[in-house]
């Protein structure tokens, strides 16, 4: 199904494209399967995937062998003819930053910046601008790439065209018709291919590198350099790359026709193993068309650069002097210059001389003529230079903005100052020049003068007032008459005018530039008035109330306007009825001075009496919290200018209480600074009030605390005082006492020890004193504060006094003091709370440890030890009759020890009548058997015998000796 879909397609763009139709076996016919199918398999392709590999071998195959897609012809080219090639604006170096002006299919970018990771060649052309293009690319993303341009070649003249390229391949091994390449291809303007230029550039495993000679490999595999790089085995096979090389191409056989550039990047499908070009376009040059520019403002000189990719160069002026055999020279003045150049590396044609014109214009010369003026007078600017080319534009900049694009021009400026001018003219050739410049506005001087109103009779004297603001006036002129006419020169004017009334007067000035300026004022010759007004004396520091009683006899409609009082204390004052405060006590003479609204005027002088303030002071006790405070008045008054004394008193103690009394006394509620206010009263009625800060000094709050208080005797309390004082006062001084007399060094705190002897609790009262910075006290006592527990005191006897094994029963007696319970610790008894227990101790000797704790209520404690001693006591038992007869019953004589004696020290003897020893024995266990001796066996007589013991007593060394008579019987 996938190859009758393919089949189909293809015969559709075979007949869209005018080709007959065929069948699909003939459209593959030069198609090698079983040497593509091996070039598939040489990159391990999955057997399961091969058939996709070859189907797109083969449309590869059908699509170069019939133009088609990737490789089709661009197509016929419509409207495409322009006389000259736009090589400012056309983008044919990528200068800004698209791919405006080109056809861009597949894998195409525009860089700016980076370095190759496999060749370390910058991605921008070295000789270019900013930018390049990238076609294709290392990455899977990123394939097949294709860039077209319409070239319009001039009818006459060579034309070349140059590009540079750089390119990277991926040095998988194959031959030339696998191999990944760059293909530079022309069509016609019908979209036919060109024989002529074409160029192709690859690196393959049969012929090496082809196109340039400037291949190199990279001593690392692709992934080294790139680890995302695609391809066949990138950890394996290297890069094969070529720094930017030069191609020129002569289109000088395609004159007066359209041709279109095609430069494609294809890659070997199977791998993918790929090759991506840095491609930078010249714009194409042509022999006979005449470059023009101009001399360069600022050297007076032109940089001329030829073709690239030239074999020769040979630059000439117009005289035919030889300059240069540089590709670029630097033009030493306006001329038309000729470049002969010879081309190399030249694609499908031989190369041949060149000859071009560079044409250098010259650049115009622009003069101004402008004048200097005065502030809203017009100026004239103008441009009066003489050039070799007809200018054809004028662009004025005055104080910066664009003012004017004629050739002159007026103008006025509204301030003064120094205008800064800019001219550019450009002529016929585009050639353009600036030149500088700058005028002066002067500031117009400011009329202006002084007068002074006169009365009737007398003389007005003007004074001219004028600012030249900052330049010299050179003359000045008056005109009194109101004529039009100066009548007087002169920077003052004295005129009397021959009767009242209001005149005209008009003032002129001139600087030394010629800048004009004038002024008119009114003046008035005027009536006189009458002074006159009344004022009642005051206290000190109250307002003097003045009134007016002046008048003025009118001429015409005169009348008072202006009041100036002189108050004999350097014031003054322009109401007609005013208020007036004097700085200190006395009698002032105040002058009136009245002025008409004709600018006349009158005088009178009156005393004004001010009484002087009484001088409030006084003095405050500093006392504490709890004190009186007495103040004492020191008030006073001045008798200097009039007789005063001081007969009233007002006391403000700020606490909310007054007082009338001259020197009274106050308690104090609180402690703090009062602003204490007293008021007096003179007998001229003027009061004079003062504050004084009165202190009433905190009193300390004495409090304390203590740990280890009470307890059982002997305790060591300690006690810290917490007293406290209102700020800023503070405590200086602590005294402690208790209730026993004793007394404690001036310290915040203090420790002791107390011991109590006694049946009762004992307790001391603890009494504090502090004292503050100021000497304020405060006393606190705390009762029964310390109490210190009496202990008890454990102690006891027991009867008997020696209890024995046989009769272990003890009766403990409790003479213990001061306690309220008790604990008895009675070893082998256990614990008891009897206050006399009762123990019966076990049948054997022992000594047992018995401890009595005595208690008290509030816990304290007293204990005593006694050992009590079960003593032992010696009893035995001797028979006194045994039958050695051999019944096994009583068959020996045997004394029976229960208690009290030492096995190891006992002696058994037994002695006939005659006292003769017939048996001795050192062994409690062993009795007399009735035998002569202890081995014999010979059995003694029936009779009586004497026995004798003699044993060490277990309680002591004291040895024990008993005799007696036991029967023997048979």
């Amino acid at each position: 199904m996938k190859s009758a879909i393919f089949l189909l397609t293809l015969t559709c763009l075979l007949l869209s494209n005018g080709l007959n139709a065929q069948s699909y076996s003939d459209s593959l016919n030069g198609f090698d399967e079983a040497e593509e199918k091996a070039h598939i398999l040489m990159h391990d392709v999955d057997s399961s995937e091969l058939e996709d590999y070859l189907e797109s071998a083969r449309r590869k195959f059908i699509d170069k062998k019939y133009e088609l897609g990737f490789y089709g012809s661009p197509g016929p080219i419509l409207n495409q003819r322009a006389n000259v090639f736009d090589c400012a604006g056309g983008n044919w170096d990528f200068e800004d930053g698209t791919l405006s002006g080109w056809n861009a299919t597949g894998a195409v970018t525009v860089v700016n910046n980076g370095v190759d990771p496999y060749g370390g060649y910058p991605w921008v052309y070295p000789g270019g601008g900013n930018n390049s293009a990238k076609i294709s690319s290392d990455r899977d993303c990123c394939r097949d790439g294709r860039l077209d341009r319409v070239i319009n070649v001039p009818a006459t003249g060579t034309t070349l065209f140059n590009f540079h390229f750089a390119m990277s391949i991926f040095n998988f091994p194959h031959p030339a018709n696998q191999a990944a390449k760059l293909w530079v291809e022309f069509y016609d303007q019908n979209g036919a291919k060109l024989g002529c230029p074409q160029y192709e550039c690859f690196y393959s495993s049969d012929q090496g590198a082809v196109g340039v000679n400037t291949f190199v490999e990279t001593p690392n595999p692709a992934s080294f350099y790139n680890p995302q790089a695609d391809g066949d085995s990138p950890g394996t096979h290297p890069v094969t790359y070529s720094d930017w090389n030069t191609v020129s191409m002569d289109l000088s056989g395609y004159a007066g026709q359209a041709v279109t550039a095609v430069f494609r990047v294809e890659w070997c499908g199977p791998g993918p193993d790929w090759a991506y070009v840095l491609i930078d376009i010249d714009c194409p040059v042509n022999s006979e068309m005449t470059e023009e520019s101009c001399l360069d403002p600022i050297t007076a000189t032109d940089e001329l650069c030829g073709p690239a990719n030239m074999a020769t160069y040979n630059w000439m002026d117009s005289n035919g002097n030889v300059l240069s055999n540089s590709r670029c020279f630097t033009a030493p003045q306006a001329d038309l210059y000729t470049l002969e150049c010879l081309p190399q590396n030249i694609e499908c044609s031989a190369a041949s001389l060149i000859t071009m014109e560079y044409r250098v214009n010259p650049l115009p010369d622009p003069v101004i003529d402008a004048d200097n003026g005065c502030i809203d007078e017009l100026v004239s600017i103008g441009e009066v230079g003489t050039h070799q080319n007809p200018i054809i534009s004028w662009d004025w900049l005055v104080d910066g903005t664009l003012t004017e694009i004629n050739q002159s021009f007026t103008t006025s400026f509204s301030s003064e100052g120094l205008y800064d001018y800019d001219l550019t003219v450009v002529d016929d050739k585009g050639c353009s020049k600036s030149v500088s410049g700058d005028l002066l506005i002067y500031e117009n001087p400011i009329a202006n003068f002084t007068f002074d109103d006169v009365c009737d009779e007398e003389t007005l004297i003007a004074n001219s007032t004028a600012d030249g603001l900052g330049y010299q006036i050179s003359s000045y002129s008056w005109d009194y008459t109101n004529d039009g006419t100066d009548d007087a020169t002169g920077s003052q004017l004295m005129y009397e005018y021959p009767n009242d009334g209001q005149f005209d007067l008009r003032h002129t000035v001139v600087n030394e530039h010629g800048c004009s300026n004038e002024i008119t004022q009114q003046v008035t010759i005027n009536a006189l008035p009458t002074a006159n007004f009344t004022v009642d004396p005051i206290c000190f520091k109250q307002n003097n109330i003045f009134t007016n009683t002046s008048s003025v006899n009118p001429v015409t409609d005169d009348a008072i306007v202006n009041y100036s009082w002189e108050f004999g204390d350097g014031a003054t004052a322009n109401s007609e009825n005013t208020n007036h405060t004097y700085p200190n006590e006395g009698i002032y003479p105040t002058e009136l001075l009245i002025t008409t609204n004709k600018g006349c005027q009158d005088s009178i002088t009156i005393d004004a009496t001010v009484y002087p303030l009484p001088v409030a002071q006084f003095s405050a006790t500093d006392v504490c919290l709890g004190f009186e405070t007495d103040f004492t008045d020191l008030s006073t008054v001045s008798n200097n200018y009039t007789s005063n004394s001081v007969t009233l008193w007002d006391w403000n103690f700020n606490d909310g209480n007054n007082s009338n009394v001259q020197n009274p006394g106050h308690f104090y509620q609180n402690d703090g600074t009062y602003q204490v206010n007293l008021s007096v009263e003179s007998n001229n009625g003027c009061q004079h009030d003062t504050s004084l800060a009165v202190v009433v000094h905190p009193k300390p709050v004495a409090n304390f605390t203590g740990f280890d208080l009470y307890g059982c005797s002997p305790i060591c309390p300690s006690i810290n005082s917490i007293s406290t004082i209102n700020a800023p006062s503070e405590i200086s001084n602590y005294y402690w006492s208790l209730s026993d007399g004793t007394t404690y060094a001036n310290d915040k705190s203090f420790s002791d020890c107390f011991e109590n002897l006694g049946s009762q609790t004992d307790f001391y009262d603890v009494n504090l004193i502090v004292e503050s910075n100021e000497g304020c006290l405060d006393t606190l006592s705390k009762d029964n504060y310390i109490e210190v527990f009496h202990n008890p005191i454990a102690d006891f006897y027991y009867t008997p006094e020696e209890p024995n094994v046989m009769d272990p029963e003890v009766e403990f007696m409790n003479t213990s003091s001061f306690a309220d319970f008790y604990q008895w610790n009675i070893e082998f008894h256990g614990p008891t709370n009897d206050i006399n227990p009762i123990v019966e101790f076990p049948l054997e000797p022992d000594s047992y440890t018995s401890q009595l704790i005595a208690f008290t209520d509030e816990g304290c404690t007293d204990t005593t030890v006694q050992v009590v001693t079960v003593l032992d006591k010696i009893i035995f038992y001797v028979p006194n009759t045994f039958t050695p007869d051999k019944d096994k019953y009583n068959e020996t004589f045997q004394p029976v020890f229960t208690h009290g004696f030492d096995p190891q020290n006992f002696t058994l003897y037994i002695f006939n009548r005659w006292g003769e020893l017939v048996f001795e024995s050192h062994d409690t266990t062993k009795g007399w058997s009735g035998t002569y001796g202890s081995n014999s066996r010979k059995i003694v007589k029936e009779g009586t015998y004497v026995w004798k013991i003699e044993f060490k007593e277990t309680m002591s060394d004291k040895r024990h000796v008993h005799t007696g008579h036991v029967n023997v019987l048979r």
